[in-house]
């Protein structure tokens, strides 16, 4: 992947390999583009990570002593199947884990209002919605009106304003790349 459109968003930069989180502070060589982690020692704590372990079926996929998430943009880099998205699933409390997440200070249990504070891209589309519906997933009942007449716009456009009320799983796989 050509990340080098994306240095100006990343503050944070770290990489799951071997079961292991660790910072990095350039895109590794086989990416081919360097891209420097922004200064985020001074940011406030986000996720604190201990003795996080995950695993897929019976297969561990990562182990984490201890790791700190800082606010701002992170991107977590790795070669497909090393768990980037368990782990973001673990975060999520989608996920089962061993050890504890805390979010601000706080250990995590299911919480939604979680869920609204953070955002995350993933490769699968098809794994990436958290609502139940259109209308949550678009945040349609907002008090922005024009930003919701706009949404309602695109969504006629693409047919998909019958859908509002629908899991976004009950999409096709079509529909779903439209909602990205």
């Amino acid at each position: 992947h050509d990340l080098s459109d994306y240095k100006t968003y990343i503050d944070y930069m770290v990489e799951l390999r071997d079961g292991k989180l660790r910072e990095v502070f350039q895109i590794p060589s086989y990416e081919m583009t360097q891209v420097a982690s922004k200064e985020v020692a001074a940011s406030p704590e986000l996720f604190h990570m201990n003795r996080v372990t995950g695993e897929l079926g019976n297969r561990p996929l990562f182990s984490i002593a201890d790791f700190t998430f800082y606010q701002g943009i992170s991107c977590i880099l790795g070669d497909n199947g090393v768990g980037k998205s368990t782990l973001f699933r673990s975060i999520l409390q989608f996920q089962k884990y061993k050890g504890s997440i805390a979010w601000k200070g706080t250990v995590l249990k299911k919480k939604k209002s979680l869920y609204r504070d953070l955002t995350g891209v993933v490769q699968e589309a098809e794994k990436q919605f958290i609502r139940v519906s259109l209308r949550e997933e678009l945040q349609l009942d907002g008090p922005d009106s024009e930003r919701n007449q706009r949404i309602f716009q695109a969504l006629r456009y693409f047919d998909l304003e019958q859908a509002v009320d629908k899991s976004p799983y009950q999409l096709s796989g079509g529909q779903q790349k439209i909602l990205q």
